[in-house]
């Protein structure tokens, strides 16, 4: 027969091994270096062109935002959306 199950010690730390929290945290730390560094090459890539509906957003906002000051940020989108999906090919045209 076996003898009876020991009761769970608590377990001592390892001075040679960090705590768990800390290993994820160097992790963490890793892979932002890592994400930092694709940043800064895609940085010196220079930017992209303005897609026609952010361009016709950045036209559009300010005017939408003096007609209906009460609207929030995320309404604003979603009106800009609208009104853009609304818009006829020509008119998308022009900010192409």
């Amino acid at each position: 027969m076996r003898p009876p199950p020991v009761a769970a010690r608590a377990s001592r730390p390892n001075p040679a091994r960090p705590p768990k929290h800390r290993r994820e945290e160097r992790t963490l730390t890793l892979t932002l270096t890592a994400r930092s560094k694709k940043t800064v090459e895609k940085k010196s890539a220079g930017k992209k062109k303005l897609s026609g509906y952010m361009k016709f957003s950045q036209e559009r906002r300010p005017g939408l935002k003096t007609e209906q000051p009460d609207l929030t940020f995320g309404e604003i989108g979603k009106a800009l959306g609208a009104e853009w999906k609304a818009l006829s090919e020509a008119d998308k045209a022009k900010y192409k």
